[in-house]
């Protein structure tokens, strides 16, 4: 009966870590969510700003080079700031990598550990 008792908690314990590792990886999730939407929203509210900018721009200036040079400088400068957001989004994706890398081999080591633990009491009984 101990030996039986010994299993089931080397099991609750387990189940216990699995709930811990789940609510882990959510509140991980979560957070790297929230660090790749405001990354995107900061990157949408410049180019809306540029937008604006270039609409004025196009608005108020008469001659058709100035504008072809200031809208190429302004593609040049937009094109800088979504490089800029993309390699933020990489490096927040490769944040998340090694987390969840880290994560996995904790809960593995776990499970291997609670496996182990039941396989013994197993042994023992028989």
């Amino acid at each position: 009966m101990t030996n039986t008792n010994e299993a089931f908690e080397y099991l609750m314990n387990w189940n216990k870590s699995s709930f811990e590792a789940i609510k882990k990886l959510t509140e991980n999730n979560m957070r790297m969510s929230e660090k790749l939407i405001q990354e995107q929203m900061n990157l949408c509210k410049s180019m809306a700003a540029d937008g604006a900018k270039m609409m004025e721009t196009m608005s108020s200036s008469k001659d058709p080079q100035d504008i072809m040079k200031k809208q190429s400088a302004m593609a040049e400068e937009t094109g800088k700031q979504i490089m800029k957001s993309a390699r933020s989004c990489a490096d927040i994706l490769a944040e998340a990598s090694k987390s969840y890398a880290e994560m996995f081999e904790a809960n593995m080591d776990a499970a291997n550990k609670a496996a182990s633990s039941v396989a013994n009491v197993a042994k023992k009984a028989a």
